[in-house]
């Protein structure tokens, strides 16, 4: 199959985007909301209402820290 150079670029088009902003490092809450965040969670995480399949649950979480990336599969 040959592919003419002005499909290539149509193609290119399509995907070729600007970047994406990325979110500050820094912790978005302050020390008496991420208090309340941490027991809001360890409350939720031990009461068993955490939904599996979503990267949440202690036996899913890498290192007990989530992860940083997560993969979006298309089919």
């Amino acid at each position: 199959m040959d592919i003419k150079l002005s499909e290539l670029q149509g193609i290119d088009s399509n995907i070729r985007h600007e970047a994406i902003p990325v979110p500050p490092r820094h912790c978005p809450f302050d020390q008496d909301t991420l208090v309340l965040f941490e027991h809001g969670f360890k409350i939720l995480t031990e009461g068993g209402e955490l939904p599996s399949g979503y990267g949440v649950m202690l036996d899913e979480l890498d290192g007990n820290a989530f992860n940083e990336q997560e993969k979006i599969n298309i089919r």
